[in-house]
């Protein structure tokens, strides 16, 4: 985890993605890549007294996401199971670009590999935040994965 800014840094998951595809193509092997950012999960980007609650050296390690949702922001629908504050909103919004920016970096070692059309690629949640109605209970939305393709 620490080699990747605590399961945060999305430039360090397409390092490190682009490393492993170009060893198993120089070593001729197939290969199967899991690769688990660990947003939306606490601490949330955009709350310091969220941050606070992490030893100095772990929030060192958390880059920011590429879009920091403000105040000024349309943060538009979150999901139905949190609670409607704006502040909510943001923090959810915040590390979820941060876990979109991790699967593009991924993504993008996939492309530069050349690999990307004999490549299935399959995205999973864990279910969310930890609050109520979400993860760590028996809950339609804790419960649910969705499968989408491209």
């Amino acid at each position: 985890m620490r080699e990747l800014g605590m399961g945060r840094d999305p430039q360090a998951y397409g390092e490190a993605s682009r490393q492993f595809m170009d060893e198993a193509a120089a070593q001729g092997r197939p290969w199967f890549l899991m690769a688990n950012a660990h947003d939306p999960h606490r601490p949330y980007s955009g709350n310091q007294d969220e941050l606070d609650r992490f030893p100095a050296e772990a929030r060192a390690m958390y880059p920011a996401p590429s879009k920091v949702f403000g105040p000024a922001d349309d943060v538009g629908d979150v999901p139905g199971f949190l609670p409607g504050l704006p502040e909510v909103a943001r923090e959810y919004l915040s590390s979820s670009r941060r876990c979109d920016d991790v699967v593009a970096e991924v993504l993008h070692a996939l492309d530069a590999a050349g690999a990307a059309d004999d490549t299935l690629v399959v995205f999973l949640p864990d279910n969310g935040i930890a609050v109520p109605f979400a993860k760590a209970n028996c809950y339609l939305q804790s419960s649910r994965t969705s499968v989408g393709r491209k």
